[in-house]
């Protein structure tokens, strides 16, 4: 592409007759505007034109750039700024842990939503065996003495402490040998977190991460040195901790997002207008710090997906029928009037009134 503008405008320095630019014009340019080592030799960029050109005409004499020739080069692929010794991928696995970006999952063993869905080991098979390295359990008491793995102050469903660490066991390390890294959100009591302490050894054996790969080490180890190990990621508890509930979480970015951590939850209750009582509906809500959640339950979900595909009564009724000649917005079409009958027939009388414009007898 030749634009005269652009190279008299930024290039006119570089030519001493506009028409051309020399082997020294050139030098200098990558020196001064590119910044390239390979100025620093000009027998090295007399070859790196001449090989660009494939002129034989200017091949036994010193090389030179025509303007339109000197444009070109500049949006050339000879001139990209990708640096080509990046073209081999490096795959050093030497360095310490920290100076990797490490593939990890949030609420692993969630299938869905954090709200309601499933909970499941698969999910942590699947995070696994796609080469995730640093995965998440959400530990909880259980009613039966052992740790529950679930999102708490929700509706999901809780799985079995010792069935997630089992599976994370048998899938670790199919697709990688690297380490892997268990992010514990801790919400359960001490005597709980022992019985988790020592499920961990019993079920990852000497592929847990116990002792200091280096005792005197002032980094931490490479993936290299760390391969096939299992590692707690975890707070200490704290000096003089006692029996007491400890909940020890890990302080991430996200953290304000997740509902887990909300300030209230439950289901919601409304007063009904007619009869003044408080009658709970179909959606359970979490409040946290700065936002509101809320989904519907279950029970209301599966109710509409049995009654799917069946046509009722009322809905054959409504073929054909505007929706303001329904009724649905009054109180007396549900049965919530106050005064009952009574009043639904005095309502009826003069609203016949209203619309003959005559007094009944």
């Amino acid at each position: 592409m030749y634009d005269e503008k652009l190279f008299s405008d930024n290039f006119k320095a570089y030519s001493e007759d506009g028409i051309k630019v020399t082997l020294k014009a050139f030098q200098k340019f990558l020196s001064q505007e590119q910044k390239d080592p390979l100025s620093e030799d000009e027998r090295s960029v007399s070859k790196f034109m001449r090989d660009y050109l494939q002129d034989p005409l200017r091949d036994a004499q010193e090389p030179f750039f025509e303007v339109p020739e000197f444009l070109d080069f500049l949006f050339s692929k000879e001139n990209e700024v990708w640096d080509h010794k990046h073209d081999q991928v490096n795959q050093s696995m030497t360095q310490p842990l920290t100076h990797y970006w490490v593939a990890s999952s949030h609420n692993t063993y969630l299938t869905g939503d954090q709200v309601k869905s499933e909970s499941s080991t698969e999910a942590y098979a699947r995070c696994l065996r796609m080469s995730c390295r640093c995965i998440e359990l959400d530990c909880w008491d259980g009613a039966d003495g052992m740790p529950y793995v679930y999102h708490g102050h929700t509706l999901t469903t809780k799985i079995r402490f010792i069935d997630v660490i089992k599976a994370i066991k048998e899938h670790a390390f199919v697709t990688s040998e690297y380490p892997v890294i268990l992010s514990i959100e801790n919400h359960c009591t001490l005597p709980q977190q022992r019985k988790m302490a020592n499920l961990f050894q019993e079920v990852f054996g000497e592929n847990l991460l116990t002792q200091p790969v280096e005792r005197d080490a002032l980094e931490m180890p490479s993936p290299e040195r760390l391969k096939r190990k299992v590692i707690i990621k975890h707070k200490k508890l704290p000096e003089g901790t006692d029996e007491k509930v400890v909940v020890i979480r890990n302080d991430e970015p996200g953290q304000d997002t997740d509902v887990s951590n909300a300030m209230k939850n439950g289901i919601l209750y409304l007063e009904d207008p007619v009869d003044k009582e408080w009658r709970p509906h179909f959606f359970f809500f979490m409040l946290t710090q700065n936002r509101m959640y809320y989904a519907e339950e279950q029970q209301m979900q599966d109710d509409e997906e049995e009654g799917e595909g069946e046509t009722t009564s009322l809905q054959q009724q409504r073929e054909g029928v505007p929706n303001e000649e329904l009724h649905f917005g009054e109180k007396w079409f549900h049965g919530k009037l106050a005064g009952g009958r009574l009043k639904a027939q005095e309502l009826e009388s003069l609203s016949h009134q209203v619309k003959t414009g005559k007094r009944p007898d």
